[in-house]
């Protein structure tokens, strides 16, 4: 929904900078917040970091 929303204002500011339209009628215009109902982000853990590290072939 943000992205189209962001294509639409890039439309209409497209439309001012080509004095097509005076103003843009899309300027105001936001979407939704970005909300996330999960937890964290996995991390590693420092023994699960080291195992990543040491199998990196030098």
């Amino acid at each position: 929904m943000k992205q189209h929303l962001a294509a639409i204002r890039g439309l209409f500011d497209w439309l001012v900078t080509g004095h097509v339209l005076e103003t843009n009628p899309a300027h105001s215009a936001r979407g939704p917040k970005h909300v996330v109902n999960r937890g964290k982000t996995p991390v590693l853990t420092s023994d699960q970091a080291r195992q990543l590290l040491d199998s990196i072939d030098t």
